[in-house]
């Protein structure tokens, strides 16, 4: 199976005949405005009479909840199973929705949004300059679409749109960490007080998704069910499995677990650094990418402890016993709660994820009363039925640590996020997969106590002799990166790596060593085998440069892509994507400029994006047959006036200001321009093959000065791309 870094339209979606959408949604505003009239809906007929109705998600749970609000004013009893006999595959949505309907209306404290009248956008939409193909999944509060960007060559995005939605973009406006889906923009639609908040499409299958297809699968089987059904998601099944899949398949569904836990908790850790608690943390909010990346969504509930009041809500069988209390018991949205809720849904997630059931069943279905939520919280404070009972080969220091997350007293939990990644990552350690094994095998025990023992005692002796040889190594490889002797560099890497084959530290100090020695085919494919261990944008980000050198512009895209998170933070990274834009087709010089601006705007002086910028506005103006603007001018003059300008910048700022409005001016400074760039060795030859009039080149300055010209000096050139690793890895 080849390795995909991003999800291919024409692989994983359906086609989206506008046609057939446009007569589905007559049938459905013809439908949805007799029941608004008070006409009590026969499901029944209608999906006889419509039978492709029911494969438009949003169209079916619209029409039950308008159904179901006819039903209740006119004291007809209903409940969500009548409408789920109907339509099965969307039983879960049905029942969420009605939850929240009778929560709400048996509280008696209605909020304005949900009694609102909104319109909301339907498949084959033309919505705020995006194109709506599908409804992805829709919340208490929100709806998420698959749509086409039309403005970016139709490209594909998920678009969540809600009443709030810009307060959750202001909050993921602060994280970049490549387990936390980014945004790319928000829009508002004013008229029906909607916020829409654009984000990369990075696949459809939710953890939750993939928990519920290994419920019932034995032990052995549930890794490979697992990684399987995320392939079929992924439109990627007919592939025949890699090596590397094969090992994911038979990996102990532990390992498995741990694993993502790992990568969930490691965007937690950042998240709470950034004073955000999440507060709605389960398996459906929590998105698997075809890559087998773990990444957190929905932050509709978070709370920015800086200062925005708290919203109320949450997901029962996750929520932490204090949330339980804020909002079931006594509610208050002022009242405070800090970073170990979090880690008590991890907890719950995990337990979930390693014994197929939740360490607190909560009523399925209906309002939850104030008592019965007191009576939910004093089961959380009697405490969970041990895991092991459930997973037998789970070791003990796992169970303990999966218990501790789930402490009533949240003092008695993991301190921090940082503290229970720490902790996770033992988990995941060598000595907690030998102690799994064991237990996996019982039979093994009776092998004796003399050998079980001498086991211990030489597995105890590699590992306390391994780390440190690693590190060293380590080190070393990157001393001789620094003194420039890579033959060395890259032999000290791969001696770590023949003890620790998966340790991406070691990858990477080993693809930096090979990059400089020459071996762009090397570097290429030890960094993505890095890549593909730890998703990294760092690691993007250097594959994308070296896309770019072999002028792999398509490819160099996908990388940069995948690297975005990193716009915020790098001039670098955004010069490099910059320049990939601009070279590989003209139809995304707006994206170019964008970048550009991004990098200067983090790096004021850096000369590459300066003149890049200032190039791409010449082209742009020249082709509209107009003089160049002034902005390119300052540009340009920024970046010649930086130490040590070479020729060819020279040159284009010449040939910039011969572009400008006529002034003479700018014909002197041209002419001082190429001087220098003569000084430095460019001949009339070099000149001719330029931009410039016939006129300018044949002046007497140019001439005369030429002729004086009698010795050939080196030419200095300068890469539009530049090496990101220094920056990114604070690495030689």
């Amino acid at each position: 199976m080849t390795t995909r870094f991003s999800v291919n339209p024409t692989e994983t979606l359906p086609s989206f005949d506008i046609r057939e959408q446009l007569v589905h949604r007559d049938i459905f505003t013809q439908l949805l405005a007799r029941s608004k009239h008070g006409e009590l809906l026969e499901f029944p007929k209608i999906v006889e009479t419509y039978p492709q109705l029911r494969e438009y998600r949003s169209y079916v749970l619209d029409l039950v909840y308008e159904d179901y609000c006819q039903r209740s004013a006119a004291g007809v009893v209903c409940r969500a199973t009548e409408y789920a006999k109907i339509f099965p595959e969307y039983n879960r949505q049905i029942e969420e929705l009605l939850e929240v309907h009778r929560f709400f209306h048996a509280s008696g404290h209605v909020p304005e949004w949900l009694t609102e009248s909104r319109v909301w956008p339907l498949p084959g939409d033309k919505y705020l300059g995006y194109e709506i193909c599908s409804e992805l999944g829709r919340g208490a509060i929100g709806r998420v679409y698959l749509a086409r960007e039309e403005k970016l060559g139709g490209r594909l995005v998920a678009l969540k749109v809600s009443p709030f939605g810009h307060e959750e973009a202001n909050l993921l406006a602060k994280l970049n960490h490549p387990h936390v889906v980014p945004i790319y923009s928000v829009c508002e639609d004013s008229q029906n007080e909607l916020t829409a908040v654009c984000m990369p499409y990075l696949g459809r299958t939710t953890l939750s998704e993939l928990q519920v297809a290994v419920q019932d699968s034995p032990p052995k089987d549930k890794s490979r069910r697992f990684w399987q059904e995320l392939l079929r998601r992924s439109a990627d099944a007919d592939s025949s499995p890699s090596k590397d899949t094969e090992k994911l398949f038979s990996k102990p569904y532990v390992e498995t677990t741990l694993d993502l836990m790992i990568q969930i908790v490691s965007a937690l850790v950042y998240v709470h650094e950034q004073k955000i608690l999440h507060r709605d943390l389960k398996p459906s909010n929590i998105l698997i990418t075809p890559e087998r990346v773990a990444m957190l969504l929905d932050f509709n509930l978070s709370t920015d402890l800086s200062g925005i009041e708290n919203r109320i809500g949450g997901t029962l069988p996750y929520m932490s016993p204090e949330q339980v209390e804020q909002v079931l018991i006594s509610p208050n949205p002022k009242s405070t709660l800090d970073e170990r809720t979090d880690l008590y849904s991890i907890g719950v997630i995990c337990y979930e994820l390693l014994s197929g059931k939740l360490p607190f069943p909560a009523k399925p279905a209906g309002v939850v009363t104030k008592p019965e939520a007191i009576e939910y919280a004093n089961k959380i404070q009697a405490g969970a039925e041990p895991i092991q009972r459930f997973v037998p080969d789970l070791d003990d220091r796992t169970a303990k640590l999966v218990h501790r997350c789930l402490e009533f007293d949240k003092l008695k939990r993991p301190e921090s996020a940082s503290r229970l990644l720490a902790e996770f990552e033992k988990c995941r350690g060598v000595k907690a997969q030998v102690s799994r094994s064991i237990l996996r095998h019982p039979r093994r025990m009776a092998l004796g106590i003399t050998i079980c023992s001498l086991l211990v005692i030489l597995t105890g002796l590699f590992f306390l002799t391994r780390t440190p040889f690693v590190e060293r190594q380590i080190e070393l490889g990157r001393q001789q990166t620094a003194a420039k002797d890579y033959p060395a560099a890259m032999l000290s890497f791969r001696e770590a790596l023949a003890v620790e084959p998966r340790n991406v530290d070691v990858l990477n100090g080993l693809g930096r060593a090979q990059y400089l020695f020459g071996d762009s085919k090397g570097a290429k494919a030890t960094w993505s085998e890095s890549f593909h261990l730890t998703p990294d944008s760092r690691v993007a980000a250097c594959l994308g440069f070296l896309e770019c050198q072999s002028k792999d512009y398509a490819s160099a895209t996908k990388w940069f892509e995948i690297a975005k998170p990193l716009q915020a933070s790098s001039g670098i990274y955004c010069n490099n994507f910059a320049y990939t834009y601009r070279f590989w087709t003209n139809k995304y010089h707006a994206q170019a400029f964008e970048l550009f601006d991004a990098a200067l705007k983090l790096t004021p002086d850096l000369r590459q994006s300066l003149s890049g910028r200032a190039n791409l506005a010449f082209t742009t103006d020249k082709n509209a047959l107009r003089p160049i603007r002034d902005s390119a001018l300052q540009d340009i003059d920024r970046a010649i006036a930086l130490p040590n300008p070479y020729p060819d910048l020279l040159i284009l700022g010449a040939i910039c200001h011969l572009a400008a409005n006529g002034d003479p001016a700018h014909s002197l400074i041209a002419t001082k321009l190429v001087q220098r760039a003569m000084d430095q060795g460019k001949s009339l030859k070099d000149l001719e093959a330029q931009p410039f009039p016939r006129k300018f080149l044949s002046s007497p300055d140019i001439l005369n000065y030429r002729a004086k010209q009698s010795e050939e000096l080196p030419l200095a050139k300068e890469s539009p791309w530049i090496d990101p690793w220094p920056s990114l890895f604070q690495l030689p």
